[in-house]
């Protein structure tokens, strides 16, 4: 029978691989950051970014180090900050993750299937 693959982990291994959630403290980011590269090459489901502050900061750097784990914030201390300003990191990352983590999924489905 053949594995369902999601991401390069195969239902079993999702199991044993659940999404990590990060929390960026001071002078740990750069670990972080190394934290999810490997966390993407071993399949790992995605990372949740919370903490109280710099998380869509966070996710800016993850977009720029890894391309096909999904990461979101779990905590968005919306009432800190400026709603303009959170859209537009919005779309930033948006733009420079190449895609969201759905369409980042479909695409990688598309060029396994093209192989």
């Amino acid at each position: 029978m053949d594995a369902t693959r999601w991401r390069g982990a195969t239902v079993g291994e999702m199991a044993t691989l659940p999404a990590l959630s990060l929390i960026a403290s001071p002078s740990k980011r750069q670990a972080l950051l190394e934290l999810a590269t490997q966390a993407e090459r071993r399949g790992f489901a995605g990372l949740a970014v919370s903490g109280v502050a710099g998380n869509l900061a966070l996710c800016g750097s993850l977009a720029h180090v890894t391309s096909k784990i999904s990461f979101w914030t779990s905590i968005q201390p919306i009432y800190l900050s400026n709603p303009s300003e959170v859209a537009a990191t919005a779309g930033h990352l948006n733009e420079v993750s190449d895609a969201s983590g759905d369409q980042r999924h479909q695409r990688d489905e598309a060029a396994r299937h093209q192989h």
